[in-house]
């Protein structure tokens, strides 16, 4: 009598489209007699004892309901990387087609989910495989391998996403708006040239010409240094303002002397790595003034063709800003709404109004921009570090934005040069 078991396994794998040679290796491989093989491949050629010896090793492949199970279940390596998973599962003319259809966007699609859905089924009806076992082994080494892919994909994805995040500059255009360093370097040459002029305060009270020379360029020390005059010693001196204007730093003053008050510039260059009072170059720059005001006032050339730079708009980020919070942002937006590319270098301050620090101001600078353009300019009211901090507190502030505050970039309307905006800080 032929072995039931063994009848129902070579007939479930001949449906499967088996060969009886490979039917048979895998049968002798899990220990089955050649008798017993043959009743049961043959199981009508000759009355055959039965008293087999039933092998382990068959259990795993006799099992219909689990290997119908394994061979529908979806396939990870199919899914990740058909064509290399139909390659190592030595089905190479389904590998080439599947090539082939990668070249065309939505038939790649479809056979992406294909080959997970219906991958494993496909390889095993192939008829490649001498026994279940071995086609069960390399159908979970294929998966290992399309997990490993998924996850090196999906660190590799975070790192960059990462990199991009912590790594992005906020800007609308770089080549218009000064960056954080930029910025940071512009405040120490203006700390410093107020530390200097502080110096030349005391040299102009006090008569003491020595500190004025200390502070001046090889230029301007030696003709100071010739000048035998004596003046008579300023009761006042003020220094209202200090700025970037291109290559060097200007400083508007007020000095009181016998009785008349004087309001001048002193153009500070930079000399041997610090700055230096240059007489040279205040001249240079009262006399670009002189004509500029005398340009307007003969009204020579066509109003229209300038510059006329406007403040659009100002943006605090976020939208309810807290009080003393150093990722309080606002961002101002300016238009050239002339003609004519303005020039580049004139200042430009944002006065916060109503803050219990005084009136902290923040300065910039205006860089060239072209007829129609608009670009951002940002800055952090309560500073992003630890030596600048203001201790506010909640409710109604104004911003108030000045572009091109002492005239250098002469313009077709100067009247929309100041912009306010009052906006409410939260305690929390």
């Amino acid at each position: 009598m032929v072995n039931q078991e063994l009848t129902d396994f070579v007939n479930q794998r001949r449906k499967a489209g088996a060969s009886d040679e490979q039917i048979r290796q895998a049968l002798s491989a899990s220990g089955w007699p050649e008798q017993g093989i043959q009743a049961a491949m043959n199981p009508g050629s000759a009355p055959i004892s039965s008293n087999y010896t039933f092998s382990p090793a068959l259990a795993s492949l006799t099992s219909a309901e689990d290997q119908q199970a394994f061979i529908n279940k979806w396939s990870w390596g199919g899914f990740l990387m058909y064509v290399v998973y139909f390659l190592g599962s030595r089905n190479y003319k389904r590998a080439f087609l599947y090539f082939l259809g990668a070249a065309v966007p939505i038939l790649d699609i479809y056979l992406w989910i294909k080959a997970g859905l219906r991958g494993r089924r496909l390889v095993w009806e192939s008829g490649k495989w001498q026994d279940f076992e071995s086609y069960r082994k390399r159908q979970k080494l294929l998966d290992k391998v399309g997990l490993v892919i998924l996850l090196v994909s999906v660190l590799i994805w975070l790192a960059v996403f990462a990199f991009g995040y912590f790594n992005g500059v906020k800007t609308s255009d770089q080549a218009q708006i000064p960056s954080a360093n930029t910025e940071a370097n512009s405040s120490q040459d203006i700390d410093r040239v107020r530390i200097i002029l502080e110096d030349i305060r005391q040299g102009y009270i006090t008569d003491n010409k020595a500190l004025v020379i200390k502070h001046s360029s090889v230029e301007t020390a030696s003709l100071l240094s010739n000048d035998k005059k004596r003046d008579h010693p300023a009761s006042s001196f003020t220094v209202n303002s200090v700025f970037e204007s291109g290559a060097n730093v200007v400083a508007n003053v007020t000095i009181v002397s016998d009785g008349e008050t004087t309001t001048q510039e002193l153009v500070f260059i930079k000399e041997n790595n610090d700055w230096k009072f240059d007489i040279s170059a205040t001249f240079e720059r009262e006399m670009s003034q002189a004509v500029n005001q005398a340009e307007a006032k003969k009204g020579t050339g066509d109003p229209s063709g300038l510059p006329d730079l406007v403040v659009v708009s100002t943006t605090v980020f976020p939208n309810r800003p807290i009080v003393n919070n150093k990722e309080v942002e606002i961002t101002v937006t300016i238009k050239n709404a002339g003609t004519k590319t303005s020039d580049g270098g004139a200042p430009l301050v944002a006065t916060l109004l109503g803050f219990t620090d005084g009136t902290p101001v923040q300065g910039g600078a205006l860089y060239p921009i072209t007829p129609g353009e608009t670009v951002t300019w940002s800055f952090h009211p309560y500073g992003q570090n630890e030596f600048f901090k203001i201790s506010d507190t909640p409710g109604q502030k104004t911003i108030q934005i000045v572009l091109n505050k002492d005239r250098e970039i002469k313009e077709s309307n100067y009247n929309n040069n100041v912009f306010t905006q009052t906006v409410q800080m939260f305690s929390n």
